[in-house]
């Protein structure tokens, strides 16, 4: 593997999460509203940023923690010297990607022709 590729996924994960953030959803709705009503205050949407941004790192942390967990418990190692269980679980964790990633295009499909 190559020498830069931790750097390099790190820095595609950063633009990607940056995008993310944008796309619509993350109550980017109900903030609006909330703080175009009578009562605001500049703690309120920096409260509400930093509360959505902890949200997603603890949920991402617990994901990777479980699979972490879960590669140590089928192979019984640390440092995941298994090459052919780590493929393996990679390929899992794709089609897991795909099967979510189908559904939510189906539902999209099926709420349009709807």
């Amino acid at each position: 593997m190559h020498q830069h590729t931790h750097e390099l996924t790190l820095g595609v994960a950063f633009f990607l999460g940056a995008l993310h953030a944008l796309e619509p959803g993350h109550g980017k709705t109900a903030m609006l509203v909330y703080l175009s009503g009578e009562r605001r205050s500049y703690w309120h949407p920096l409260v509400m940023g930093l509360s959505s941004g902890l949200a997603h790192s603890v949920s991402l942390i617990a994901i990777a923690m479980a699979v972490h967990l879960t590669h140590h418990l089928i192979t019984g190692d640390h440092h995941h010297d298994n090459e052919a269980m780590t493929a393996t679980l990679q390929w899992i964790s794709a089609g897991l990607v795909l099967c979510v990633g189908t559904w939510m295009l189906w539902g999209a499909y099926r709420a349009l022709s709807s």
